[in-house]
C-alpha cells in the first residue's frame, strides 16, 4: 500500500510540473545591436486570468531573416476548462504604436492540441494591402486576444528589443 501511495505522490508531481510549464526548451538567442542577448523567456508576456493561463511569445527577433510574417507562439494552459473550442485565430487582434488594428489575416499552426493544454503558432502576414504592420518606427506592439475568459494584452517595447 505504501508503495502505491509513493508511485501516485512522484506521478502528481511530476504531471502537475508538466502541466504548469510553458517553458519553450528552446535555446535560440540573439544579440541586440545594444549587445543583450534575447531569446524567448525574454520575449515572453504571459497572462493568468479566471482559470486559463495564455503565455505569448513574439518570435520575429529571433528570426531576423522572417520578413513576411510576424510570428507568435502561443501556450494555453488550463486544468478546469476544455481549451479545444477557442479559435485563438479568430479571437486575436494586432496593433502598432501607430494605430494600425488588424484582426483578420490570422492563421493558427498548432503544434500540440488538447482540452487542456495547448500551443502552436499564431502567424499573420508582414503586411497588409501594402503596409508594413512593425517599422523601425514603432514603439511598441500588442497582440490583443479577447474571449478566452476575457480580454488578454501582451505588449512588446520594440526599443527594448533593439
Amino acid at each position: 500500500m505504501r508503495g502505491i501511495v509513493i508511485i501516485l505522490l512522484i506521478g502528481s508531481i511530476v504531471l502537475f510540473t508538466g502541466c504548469t510549464s510553458s517553458d519553450s526548451g528552446s535555446s535560440t538567442s540573439i544579440s541586440t545591436a545594444s549587445g543583450k542577448t534575447l531569446n524567448e523567456r525574454d520575449l515572453m508576456r504571459k497572462s493568468s486570468q479566471g482559470e486559463v493561463d495564455v503565455d505569448v511569445v513574439y518570435l520575429n527577433p529571433l528570426m531576423p531573416e522572417e520578413k513576411e510574417k510576424i510570428v507568435f507562439k502561443v501556450y494555453l494552459n488550463t486544468h478546469t476548462v476544455d481549451l479545444s473550442g477557442y479559435r485563438v485565430e479568430k479571437l486575436s487582434t494586432f496593433r502598432n504604436s501607430r494605430g494600425i488594428q488588424v484582426s483578420e489575416g490570422f492563421k493558427w499552426v498548432p503544434e500540440m492540441e488538447s482540452g487542456h493544454h495547448r500551443y502552436g503558432y499564431l502567424v499573420l502576414p508582414a503586411r497588409i494591402n501594402g503596409t508594413e504592420l512593425v517599422t523601425p518606427e514603432d514603439e511598441y506592439i500588442e497582440l490583443v486576444i479577447d474571449g478566452i475568459q476575457g480580454r488578454r494584452i501582451f505588449r512588446w517595447d520594440l526599443k527594448e528589443l533593439s
